[in-house]
Formats: structure tokens, C-alpha cells, sequence
């Protein structure tokens, strides 16, 4: 007996719904007689990364006729980022020779010759510091003092080069010192003046004691701890201009206040570690070896202009003396 022939070809039992058996019925095997199941378990025993070299090995092959290029800059021994160079037994001598350095040695003696004093009766040999005749008087009992100074020739030519930067030096380093001659002036003649009765915009800070000293490549400097109670209110040193790197101080024993010892001094660092801590701590360069000051059982005043930079005019000021070097 034959069996009824389903439209697509396929044959169903008695009693059953075509559709329903061909659903069921398991695909048909290709031709070749290999199914993909077939294939899994024929690799069931290989990893999966093995697997995945195997199928892309045709592709990965090389052509024959393709020549392989050297690495990148393979000739330069600096590529590797760490460890020592590795130097290349095929890298051309030239390239691996050291080059023989020469020192410039005029540069060497042209810094030597600025730095020493042509005349010490000139403005050439003023220390790049004030010294504490350029800031106070001994024995002032007024507020107020008369200093000398060369005009500025504005019309017309100077007499000499010599005269036109002296002129010109003398002008700058007197607008740098000024502010903190008044301040000082002002202490001389009330000691006990707090910040806000200032006339001249003083910084003053009492109970300064040396604690220490730092050494750096600029020189030693000394550090120092102060009070803020003239001050009268909490000082925000992130974003104060207080005691800014650069700034030109002055310094006189709490028992003196300025009547006959004075010492000048500019800020060397304030960390601002150091500033926030209390008592706060600032370092000092001081103007000379015979100023430097290394008591600390010794109680100071320390007062600063905040009219004015005095880092600002100190380069130009040395410029200045190293041009009249030149001819």
C-alpha cells in the first residue's frame, strides 16, 4: 500500500496530519554525508582557542612572494621606554659614537666680571638687598624724610650712557624701597600702631622668633614664626598677598622698635603648610652675612609695605648694573 505524498514532496503515516510530521521530522542531512553536529563533536576534544586558530589559519597564511619589513626606528637604541638603551650590533658607528661636548667658557667669565664691583663709590656695586641705611634713619622722631634722587631727563639726550642708567637705576630702586621707608618711618614714631591706623598700608607682625635654618641652592635662609594679633582678623593665606615670595621686609628687636637696629629682608619661600600652622612660619634671606641673625631667644617686629613688588624691580635692577658693563 503507498502512502499518501505530502505537497512538498514528503510522506506521512496513516491517521497523522502532514504538517505536523514534517514539523517533527529531523532535518534533512546534506549531501557529502556531514552534518554540523557532526563537526562539534569531531572537535569536542580541542579548546576553543585552538578551535578558533585552526578555522583562521587560511587566512593568517602569508603570501609567498611577501618580503617581511624591518621594525619601526629599529636603528634608534632610545624606542624602549625603560630599562637601559639596547644598542644594536648592526647600527652604524656614527650614530653610537658620543659627541664630544664644549663649554662655552665666555658666558662663565662674563657672569664672574658682573658680579664684581667696579667701584665700590658707585651705584654698580648696591647690593641687589637694601641695606638698613636705605630704609630708616637712626633716631627719627618725625614721620617723614627728604631723599635725593636724579631727574629723569625726558627732553633731550643724556650726557653719557653711564648717566642714563644710573639715572634711570636710581629712579627704580627708589619707587622699590620707598613704600617700606615709610612704613618703618611710621613704627619709629608709634611702636605700638596696629594694622587697621596705618597710613602707609603696613603689614606688621610682632613676636617673630628664628627657629631655624634652611639651605637651599639660593643660600641659607632663616626660618622664622610670627603673630597675627595687630592684624586684628583671620588671614586667608591661599589667597592672601602677604609675604608673597620676593617681598622686602624689615626687622627690628620688640625692645628697639626701630630707634637704632634694623635688618632687611626679603621672603625666600612661604609654604603654605607652614603659613596655616600656628604659631605660622615664613624663611627669610637676609641682606648680608653680618646682618644674619640666628638668636632665637630674641623677640622681633617684622613689618612689610603692601604698596608695591619689590621681585618685580629686582631683576631689572641687576640689569641694569650688568649693562654698564658693556660697551
Amino acid at each position: 500500500m503507498s502512502l499518501p505524498i505530502h505537497p512538498h514532496g514528503q510522506q506521512s503515516h496513516h491517521g497523522l496530519k502532514g504538517n505536523n510530521m514534517t514539523r517533527n521530522a529531523p532535518a534533512p542531512r546534506p549531501r557529502g554525508g556531514f552534518r554540523p553536529n557532526d563537526y562539534g563533536s569531531y572537535l569536542g576534544g580541542i579548546s576553543d582557542e585552538d578551535q578558533r586558530l585552526n578555522l583562521l589559519s587560511p587566512c593568517l597564511e602569508a603570501p609567498a612572494n611577501l618580503v617581511p619589513t624591518p621594525d619601526m626606528n629599529e636603528n634608534l637604541n632610545e624606542r624602549f621606554g625603560r630599562g637601559k638603551a639596547i644598542r644594536d650590533s648592526h647600527m652604524p658607528r656614527a650614530l653610537t659614537a658620543k659627541t664630544p661636548v664644549t663649554l662655552n667658557l665666555s658666558i662663565r667669565e662674563y657672569a664672574k666680571t658682573a658680579d664684581q664691583p667696579t667701584n665700590l663709590s658707585l651705584w654698580t656695586s648696591l647690593r641687589e638687598i637694601p641695606s638698613p641705611s636705605e630704609v630708616f634713619d637712626e633716631g627719627r622722631k618725625d614721620h617723614g624724610t627728604t631723599v635725593e634722587i636724579p631727574q629723569n631727563t625726558v627732553i633731550g639726550p643724556y650726557i653719557s650712557k653711564e648717566d642714563y642708567l644710573e639715572s634711570h637705576y636710581r629712579l627704580l630702586r627708589e619707587d622699590a624701597v620707598a613704600p617700606l621707608r615709610d612704613v618703618v618711618s611710621e613704627i619709629q614714631v608709634y611702636p605700638h600702631l596696629v594694622e587697621k591706623d596705618s597710613d602707609n598700608n603696613a603689614y606688621i607682625y610682632e613676636k617673630v622668633f628664628i627657629t631655624g635654618l634652611t639651605f637651599a641652592n639660593a643660600g641659607v635662609a632663616a626660618r622664622v614664626t610670627f603673630s597675627l594679633r595687630r592684624i586684628g582678623k583671620k588671614v586667608n593665606w591661599e589667597q592672601s598677598k602677604r609675604l608673597l615670595t620676593g617681598a622686602i621686609l624689615a626687622l627690628t628687636p620688640a625692645k628697639d622698635m626701630f630707634a637704632t637696629i634694623c635688618r632687611v629682608a626679603i621672603v625666600a619661600a612661604r609654604p603654605l603648610a607652614g603659613l596655616e600652622q600656628n604659631p605660622p612660619e615664613v624663611d627669610l634671606f637676609f641682606g648680608g652675612t653680618d646682618e644674619f641673625e640666628i638668636d632665637p631667644q630674641q623677640e622681633w617686629i617684622m613689618v612689610e609695605s603692601r604698596n608695591g613688588f619689590y621681585e618685580g624691580s629686582r631683576h631689572t635692577l641687576r640689569g641694569l648694573q650688568m649693562l654698564s658693563r658693556e660697551e
